[in-house]
């Protein structure tokens, strides 16, 4: 019944953390790693910690089975799995000491988030460190850490409770309340205090929310004709960058003919007659590709002005939507993936350098830091009519986009097709905000900007390199005692034989 109470407790306070505040996955993890400590039946505990942390990634992404699944609940399924492993590995063993556990378990599992940063076959919106979109304002160390940052401290906070609860020796103790009484002092002093922004040194910049009515209800060349429009008596020369979301233009672009396309002999005689500006629009572009003798598809930004096309790709995709896991390639008939493309994903127009994202790649902060850490200010590109149904999934899509703005110390325009567009200061204030279902509009904006390169915009995800690290030499450790022991029974079973 005292492991059902702890079970019960957990689940409480994970979906407080998940739904109410942020503050309470400060202790949700408490009762777990009591559950994990204890002497109870190992089958029976593993249960309760697999069902805890199933309820985890359950209720920070609601929205997930209903919009992939039997896919959604697989890849639920499949994290549930692994990040039990960290709770399993540092208790199985119990005569070591709780301070070994914890660093066990805490060096697990960020090195299992590392991992999953790395990849694209599961979204990231189960990283700890994510789950602060809601409550940005106690994550102003991010430009240093990343969302890595914000796991190590609900990590190391959770287990400096479980010391105290549990440590008999005082120096643990000491260590643990000391700790906590200093994420209290920094949960106080960060509270709703943002950084001013520096206003000295701005440029103009207009971006378009699209609703997809627009982009439904007619061709790719009127609907070209039809923002320019808006356009009129709206752009002059102080406007530096113009920005259409993802997957504006959709039409059959040949990259090899984008000259002769009609939308493009629109959109580069505005250049024109606008020769300070430089237009960056989303679209799906085609090449014919010699080495296979097939057409591949590229989702992609394409840089217009007076005088050419530039094309920067997207190089990190949805699963299932845009790119099917070759893992998965076996059980699905999908086509027509997209290809990546190696590009630069910056545009410079002499005064300011933009830092060009396409939707997806806006959720991995290190290669956000990777591919747009020497920009100016950063563009994001988006298409979110797939999932404006869901009102959770866009608001924390936007609040992990004001995370990219902290951790790049960058504002962000956010366009987006039937999402959420916005300014984004680099503090992560939200300047300015067009909802989902407003009207297609183009917005001028002052945007700050800044040639400052953050230490996580250089390092990445530094931490998550040190908690591999740890983790490799905790195996090693533990296979060289596991060895050492067994070779000294041996050794002593061969000493009574003779």
């Amino acid at each position: 019944m005292k492991l059902l109470a702890y079970f019960i407790i957990s689940l409480i306070f994970i979906y407080a953390g998940t739904n109410a505040s942020i503050l309470f996955l400060f202790l949700a993890f408490v009762p777990a790693l009591i559950i994990a400590s204890s002497n109870y039946n190992l089958v029976y505990r593993t249960f309760l910690i697999i069902s805890i942390i199933f309820a985890y990634t359950f209720f920070s992404t609601p929205w997930f089975v209903d919009m992939y699944g039997w896919i959604a609940i697989f890849i639920l399924c499949f994290i549930t799995i692994i990040f039990t492993l960290p709770f399993i590995f540092a208790f199985s063993k119990k005569n070591k000491s709780n301070l070994f556990r914890l660093l066990i378990f805490i060096s697990s599992w960020i090195t299992i988030e590392f991992i999953l940063l790395k990849v694209d076959f599961i979204p990231p919106f189960h990283i700890l460190g994510n789950l602060f979109w809601s409550n940005i304002s106690y994550i102003k160390f991010y430009e240093y850490t990343g969302v890595l940052g914000g796991t190590l401290w609900i990590l190391l906070v959770n287990s400096a409770l479980f010391l105290c609860i549990k440590s008999k020796k005082n120096k643990q103790r000491n260590i643990s309340i000391t700790l906590l009484l200093l994420s209290i002092v920094w949960i106080f002093m960060s509270h709703n205090n943002l950084e001013k922004i520096n206003q000295d040194n701005l440029i103009k910049v207009c971006f378009f929310h699209l609703n997809n009515d627009d982009k439904l209800a007619q061709e790719d060349s009127k609907l070209v004709r039809k923002l320019i429009k808006l356009m009129d008596n709206k752009i002059n020369n102080d406007v530096q960058f113009i920005i259409f979301p993802e997957n504006t233009l959709t039409s059959n672009n040949r990259l090899e003919f984008l000259q002769d396309n009609l939308e493009f002999f629109y959109l580069q005689k505005f250049a024109a007659l606008h020769p300070n500006n430089k237009i960056i629009i989303g679209a799906e572009i085609i090449e014919y590709d010699i080495k296979t003798d097939s057409l591949i598809l590229y989702n992609s930004a394409i840089v217009v002005d007076e005088y050419s096309f530039n094309l920067i790709s997207k190089e990190r995709f949805v699963p299932f939507e845009e790119k099917t896991p070759s893992i998965f390639k076996l059980f699905t008939d999908q086509t027509g993936d997209y290809i990546k493309k190696e590009t630069s994903h910056y545009v410079d127009n002499g005064r300011a350098r933009t830092g060009v994202l396409i939707c997806y790649e806006a959720l991995y902060g290190a290669y956000v830091g990777q591919k747009t850490g020497d920009a100016s200010y950063l563009a994001l590109l988006t298409r979110e009519c797939g999932i404006a149904q869901h009102s959770k999934i866009t608001k924390q899509y936007l609040g992990i986009t004001k995370i990219r703005a902290i951790e790049q110390q960058k504002s962000i325009i956010k366009s987006s097709n039937s999402g959420y567009s916005a300014l984004i200061y680099p503090n992560g204030k939200v300047k300015i905000i067009i909802s989902p279902e407003s009207e297609t509009t183009p917005v001028i904006a002052d945007v700050p900007i800044s040639k400052k390169k953050t230490i996580y915009a250089k390092y990445g995800d530094w931490i998550g390199i040190l908690a591999a690290i740890a983790s490799f030499m905790i195996i090693v450790s533990m296979i060289i005692d596991r060895y050492i022991r067994l070779r000294s029974m041996i050794l002593h079973k061969h000493g009574q034989m003779f």
